[in-house]
């Protein structure tokens, strides 16, 4: 994951998942990965997770990484300035931008 442009200055420019480390939570508390001092950004606002899985109809040894996104928060999480389900897991695509404010 990389902060873009315009982000908190406070936010890491990476966050590197890892075998150890295949969900990164986002939140206030200072245990999460991703620590954010912002009164509208929950306790626990959402959770990525990176998920390996065999291609359908790949050959053998051919797998897909992908990253998944759950709001866990009081005010939403937002893909592309899009609020996501409550609870839900949501695939991201290269390129989305997530949000814990309301963009609009």
């Amino acid at each position: 994951l990389h902060r873009t442009p315009g982000s908190l200055l406070s936010l890491p420019d990476v966050v590197p998942f890892s075998d150890q480390n295949a969900t990164i939570s986002m939140g206030r508390l200072e245990s999460n990965q991703v620590s954010l001092n912002d009164k509208k950004v929950s306790k626990v606002h959402a959770r990525l997770t990176l998920r390996t899985c065999k291609r359908k109809g790949a050959g053998d040894g051919e797998i897909m990484r992908r990253i998944f996104v759950k709001d866990s928060s009081t005010f939403g999480t937002f893909v592309n300035g899009e609020a996501i389900p409550k609870e839900q897991w949501v695939m991201l695509q290269q390129g989305d931008v997530i949000g814990l404010r309301n963009p609009h």
